[in-house]
């Protein structure tokens, strides 16, 4: 039972250190990938060998998160370059359904005023030389300020829907080790003491109620500057001729070069 004992706390003890190390700044090691090796490691022990894949949710919780993270990303990228809103991908599904119909509604408007495709993809050079042209400016602007906060409320939602099913999936993951680990113990007992026939009653693990929150902050948006370009105006003046002894007029038109105040901004994809 000693030996038993010590296969099972191992791991979990050199995961904690390392976490430790590296809250500390004395390791650089990915804790994710420790985690995985080291709980690999549990099925070269006889004890667990049959466990398999059974505890793979625990150190595969990541993909997991990223895997939504991508997925919410993706529909967004695609509604932008496509011109055409598509949300309905599985973890979006999951999500506050008002949030997603608002995030949904601002990509429309943003696709409306003309950002999509390239300049979705690559953001463009835009100058507004009229005052309608600096109305859409200012409304791109604001859509797209709109849109990281409509982004930040589905993204904490989908993370949470994400977050709370990957627990459930590593509590299920723990106790199948320790139903695992009780057996290999009970075997052990009675294959020594078969007379004694020795049986652990089952038992539920405590389960630790932990919520997780998450802070997101997406940015968009773009700061407005002011500049100036020269642009060709016509102008027309009277002008009295020579060939007439300068008693004749004609009427002349001629190009001035006329500074013009522009707002002009790159804004980002």
């Amino acid at each position: 039972m000693q030996i038993s004992d010590n296969n099972l706390r191992e791991p979990f003890e050199k995961i904690d250190n390392k976490i430790k190390q590296v809250l500390a700044d004395d390791s650089e090691d990915d804790l994710v990938l420790y985690l995985e090796n080291n709980i690999r490691n549990l099925n070269n022990i006889e004890a667990y060998n049959e466990l398999g894949d059974k505890l793979c949710s625990l150190y595969e919780w990541r993909r997991g998160i990223g895997k939504g993270i991508n997925q919410v990303l993706e529909s967004v990228a695609k509604s932008l370059e496509n011109g055409r809103v598509i949300l309905d991908t599985p973890n979006l599904k999951k999500a506050n359904a008002l949030n997603v119909n608002l995030l949904g509604n601002c990509l429309k408007r943003l696709v409306n005023l003309g950002y999509t495709s390239s300049v979705a993809k690559s953001g463009k050079k835009m100058e507004a030389r009229t005052e309608n042209d600096k109305k859409k400016l200012k409304q791109l602007n604001e859509e797209l300020n709109e849109l990281a906060i409509h982004l930040n409320l589905v993204m904490e939602d989908v993370l949470k829907q994400i977050c709370s099913q990957e627990i459930d999936r590593m509590y299920q993951a723990v106790v199948e080790l320790f139903k695992c680990h009780l057996s290999h113990i009970e075997k052990g007992t009675n294959d020594i003491a078969p007379n004694i026939a020795i049986r652990f009653p089952d038992s539920q693990l405590i389960r630790v109620d932990n919520k997780l929150t998450f802070t997101l902050c997406f940015k968009a948006g773009f700061a407005i500057t002011s500049g100036n370009w020269q642009e060709a105006v016509q102008v027309e003046r009277i002008k009295r001729t020579w060939y007439t002894l300068w008693l004749g007029k004609k009427r002349i038109t001629r190009q001035n070069i006329k500074l013009v105040l522009a707002i002009m901004q790159k804004f980002p994809a």
